[in-house]
């Protein structure tokens, strides 16, 4: 389990040498309504903000995080009418794993052959990618480091902030909103900690303090639940993780934690019933 989840947060961890978070980019388009005339250009675009994300540093902590950050790029309309060249988009914003994030209406100038770089003001292209970055990486941070992605959340606010004020505003008070659904949701990042420490100390044999940090997380889960039945967030993280509940019967030889998985994801009793079954023969 430890190999899954270092596959899926591709984690290396040094504490001998300062490294900076490595986003890896993966941008792909969606151009159904537009013009063969632009799809050269389009292309220029994903390159530009591949090449971006990978020269730019989104953290300096002490860990040595790669992590994949995937963004799929629908491109609704390419504005023409006024002196720069708009594209009007959605994207879906994702860690391939258990972060998404959905962005409606962005909207941002772009010219081929026009430098995309990281500036001191508010840019609706880079200050954007910037801030789902950040968002990514906090919650990363927030897995392995109780509260460890509070500097990073810090700076996703910082890179959307200034936008509120810009003649680019679209979308940033809705990306503000987004950031502290997420980074006041304290339940669930306490549970993102301890479920970690859970599979950790599952797969290093110290089975006791897993089924404790196991208990710790499902707890907290359930508090948000009872709250908030449809959070969102807390949502992505159950779809993500439930299927891991097998290792754990597996690694702990108990089911003591399968009925506070029934509870909080019980549109998948089937699955729990096999396990059930299957550690019963």
């Amino acid at each position: 389990m430890k190999k899954l989840l270092i596959f899926y947060f591709i984690i290396l961890l040094s504490v001998s040498t300062l490294f900076s978070q490595t986003l890896i980019p993966k941008i792909t388009t969606e151009t159904k309504s537009i013009k063969q005339s632009y799809l050269k250009d389009i292309e220029n675009l994903k390159n530009s903000l591949e090449q971006y994300i990978k020269s730019n540093s989104f953290s300096d902590d002490i860990y040595k995080i790669d992590i994949p950050f995937t963004i799929k790029l629908f491109i609704d309309n390419i504005d023409e009418s006024g002196n720069e060249i708009k594209y009007v988009c959605k994207a879906i914003i994702t860690n391939e794993y258990d972060q998404r994030f959905f962005e409606q209406g962005w909207i941002f100038p772009y010219n081929t052959g026009t430098p995309i770089m990281r500036t001191g003001m508010y840019n609706p292209i880079t200050s954007v990618i910037d801030f789902y970055g950040y968002m990514i990486i906090g919650t990363e941070l927030d897995a392995i480091s109780l509260m460890g992605g509070n500097s990073i959340y810090a700076k996703a606010r910082e890179s959307v902030e200034k936008g509120k004020i810009s003649q680019w505003p679209q979308g940033c008070n809705t990306r503000i909103k987004k950031l502290e659904e997420l980074t006041e949701n304290y339940r669930l990042r306490k549970a993102r900690y301890y479920y970690t420490l859970a599979t950790w100390d599952a797969e290093d044999g110290k089975l006791n303090s897993s089924k404790e940090n196991l208990n710790k997380s499902l707890d907290f889960i359930e508090q948000i639940l009872t709250l908030q039945k449809k959070d969102r967030y807390t949502r992505i993280f159950i779809e993500h993780h439930y299927k891991e509940a097998e290792f754990f019967v597996e690694t702990l030889q108990d089911t003591f934690f399968l009925p506070n998985l029934r509870k909080i994801s019980s549109e998948h009793e089937n699955y729990f019933n096999n396990i059930s079954k299957k550690f019963n023969q």
